[in-house]
Protein backbone atom coordinates (compact mmCIF):
# COMPACT_ATOMS: atom_id res chain seq x y z
CA UNK A 1 0.00 0.00 0.00
CA UNK A 2 1.31 3.06 -1.05
CA UNK A 3 1.51 6.27 1.42
CA UNK A 4 -1.68 8.64 1.13
CA UNK A 5 -0.65 12.00 -0.60
CA UNK A 6 1.10 15.20 1.10
CA UNK A 7 1.53 18.61 0.33
CA UNK A 8 3.37 19.82 -2.65
CA UNK A 9 7.41 19.17 -1.83
CA UNK A 10 10.37 18.79 -3.40
CA UNK A 11 13.43 16.04 -3.44
CA UNK A 12 16.22 17.29 -0.87
CA UNK A 13 17.84 13.59 -1.01
CA UNK A 14 17.50 9.92 -1.57
CA UNK A 15 19.66 6.75 -0.42
CA UNK A 16 18.97 3.95 -2.05
CA UNK A 17 20.92 0.61 -0.81
CA UNK A 18 20.84 -2.38 -2.44
CA UNK A 19 21.74 -5.89 -1.49
CA UNK A 20 21.89 -8.99 -3.50
CA UNK A 21 23.26 -12.42 -2.43
CA UNK A 22 24.94 -15.12 -4.93
CA UNK A 23 25.56 -19.00 -5.18
CA UNK A 24 28.65 -18.98 -6.93
CA UNK A 25 29.83 -22.22 -8.74
CA UNK A 26 32.56 -23.18 -6.42
CA UNK A 27 29.77 -23.00 -3.43
CA UNK A 28 31.21 -19.69 -1.67
CA UNK A 29 28.24 -16.61 -1.84
CA UNK A 30 28.91 -13.46 -2.76
CA UNK A 31 27.18 -10.88 -1.63
CA UNK A 32 27.24 -7.61 -3.23
CA UNK A 33 25.76 -3.96 -1.78
CA UNK A 34 25.43 -1.16 -3.49
CA UNK A 35 24.69 2.46 -1.87
CA UNK A 36 23.72 5.76 -3.76
CA UNK A 37 22.77 9.03 -2.70
CA UNK A 38 21.14 11.25 -4.46
CA UNK A 39 20.63 15.04 -3.92
CA UNK A 40 17.35 16.61 -5.61
CA UNK A 41 19.80 20.41 -5.60
CA UNK A 42 22.77 21.26 -7.18
CA UNK A 43 25.77 20.53 -4.37
CA UNK A 44 28.99 22.80 -4.72
CA UNK A 45 32.36 22.01 -2.70
CA UNK A 46 36.17 22.86 -3.08
CA UNK A 47 36.84 19.10 -3.45
CA UNK A 48 34.80 18.29 -6.53
CA UNK A 49 32.94 19.50 -9.89
CA UNK A 50 29.55 20.99 -9.13
CA UNK A 51 27.17 18.18 -8.78
CA UNK A 52 24.27 19.18 -10.49
CA UNK A 53 20.68 18.17 -8.60
CA UNK A 54 19.90 14.34 -9.40
CA UNK A 55 23.51 13.56 -9.68
CA UNK A 56 24.91 10.65 -7.23
CA UNK A 57 26.51 12.54 -4.68
CA UNK A 58 27.70 8.62 -3.39
CA UNK A 59 28.26 6.16 -5.62
CA UNK A 60 29.44 3.02 -3.57
CA UNK A 61 29.97 -0.81 -4.04
CA UNK A 62 31.03 -3.53 -1.78
CA UNK A 63 31.53 -7.19 -2.20
CA UNK A 64 31.77 -10.07 0.45
CA UNK A 65 32.31 -13.64 -0.68
CA UNK A 66 31.72 -15.92 2.19
CA UNK A 67 31.89 -19.91 2.96
CA UNK A 68 29.57 -22.35 5.29
CA UNK A 69 31.18 -21.24 7.93
CA UNK A 70 29.99 -17.72 7.60
CA UNK A 71 33.58 -16.83 7.50
CA UNK A 72 34.25 -14.01 4.65
CA UNK A 73 37.16 -14.79 2.38
CA UNK A 74 37.23 -12.45 0.18
CA UNK A 75 36.00 -8.53 0.25
CA UNK A 76 36.54 -5.22 -1.58
CA UNK A 77 34.44 -2.25 -2.70
CA UNK A 78 34.80 0.57 -4.81
CA UNK A 79 33.74 4.16 -4.83
CA UNK A 80 32.22 5.46 -8.06
CA UNK A 81 31.61 8.89 -6.77
CA UNK A 82 31.67 10.35 -3.81
CA UNK A 83 31.18 14.51 -2.37
CA UNK A 84 34.41 14.03 0.12
CA UNK A 85 37.95 12.69 -0.23
CA UNK A 86 37.44 10.78 2.86
CA UNK A 87 34.61 9.13 1.27
CA UNK A 88 36.68 6.65 -0.57
CA UNK A 89 39.04 5.60 2.81
CA UNK A 90 37.21 2.51 3.33
CA UNK A 91 38.24 1.32 -0.05
CA UNK A 92 42.21 0.06 0.68
CA UNK A 93 40.64 -1.11 3.89
CA UNK A 94 38.23 -3.18 2.62
CA UNK A 95 40.43 -6.39 1.70
CA UNK A 96 41.71 -6.78 5.79
CA UNK A 97 38.01 -8.45 6.37
CA UNK A 98 38.85 -11.29 5.20
CA UNK A 99 38.91 -14.13 8.20
CA UNK A 100 35.92 -12.14 9.55
CA UNK A 101 33.33 -14.42 10.74
CA UNK A 102 29.47 -12.23 9.66
CA UNK A 103 28.28 -13.33 12.90
CA UNK A 104 29.07 -12.51 16.89
CA UNK A 105 30.61 -9.22 17.10
CA UNK A 106 30.75 -8.43 13.42
CA UNK A 107 29.90 -4.61 13.35
CA UNK A 108 32.43 -3.60 15.82
CA UNK A 109 34.93 -5.71 13.87
CA UNK A 110 34.18 -4.03 10.12
CA UNK A 111 34.56 -0.81 12.14
CA UNK A 112 38.07 -1.65 13.63
CA UNK A 113 39.30 -2.77 10.35
CA UNK A 114 38.11 -0.57 7.41
CA UNK A 115 37.73 2.63 9.26
CA UNK A 116 36.75 5.24 12.12
CA UNK A 117 35.25 7.90 10.32
CA UNK A 118 31.57 8.07 9.45
CA UNK A 119 32.53 8.96 5.64
CA UNK A 120 35.13 5.94 5.72
CA UNK A 121 31.67 3.60 7.08
CA UNK A 122 29.34 4.82 4.58
CA UNK A 123 29.90 1.78 1.75
CA UNK A 124 29.44 -0.61 4.15
CA UNK A 125 26.19 0.57 5.44
CA UNK A 126 24.25 -2.86 3.86
CA UNK A 127 26.59 -4.20 6.36
CA UNK A 128 23.65 -4.14 8.93
CA UNK A 129 21.34 -6.70 5.79
CA UNK A 130 24.48 -8.96 5.67
CA UNK A 131 24.59 -9.96 9.60
CA UNK A 132 23.70 -12.67 9.31
CA UNK A 133 22.80 -13.19 5.55
CA UNK A 134 19.51 -14.96 5.40
CA UNK A 135 21.03 -18.23 3.61
CA UNK A 136 21.37 -21.67 4.96
CA UNK A 137 22.34 -25.08 3.72
CA UNK A 138 19.77 -27.81 3.44
CA UNK A 139 19.45 -29.44 6.63
CA UNK A 140 19.19 -33.01 5.84
CA UNK A 141 22.19 -33.57 3.12
CA UNK A 142 24.14 -30.21 3.83
CA UNK A 143 23.19 -29.61 0.35
CA UNK A 144 23.04 -25.85 -1.48
CA UNK A 145 22.42 -22.66 -0.08
CA UNK A 146 18.34 -21.46 0.00
CA UNK A 147 17.09 -18.68 0.91
CA UNK A 148 15.70 -18.67 4.24
CA UNK A 149 12.10 -17.63 4.60
CA UNK A 150 13.16 -14.62 6.48
CA UNK A 151 15.80 -11.56 6.22
CA UNK A 152 15.50 -11.17 9.69
CA UNK A 153 16.68 -14.92 10.56
CA UNK A 154 18.85 -14.76 13.44
CA UNK A 155 22.40 -16.29 13.10
CA UNK A 156 21.87 -18.78 15.51
CA UNK A 157 18.56 -20.24 13.74
CA UNK A 158 21.13 -20.35 10.76
CA UNK A 159 23.68 -22.76 12.33
CA UNK A 160 21.21 -24.58 14.56
CA UNK A 161 19.62 -25.48 11.22
CA UNK A 162 22.63 -26.53 9.96
CA UNK A 163 23.41 -29.03 12.19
Amino acid sequence: MALPPTVARELLTRRTITCEGHLRQDGLIDIEGHLVDIRGYDMNNGWRDPLPAGAAAHDMWARITIDDELTIVAAESVTDSAPYPTCGEVTPNTGRLVGVKVIGGFKRRLHELIGSTQDARISWRCSRQWRPWPFKRSPASGGPFRLTSSCRSSASEILRDRL
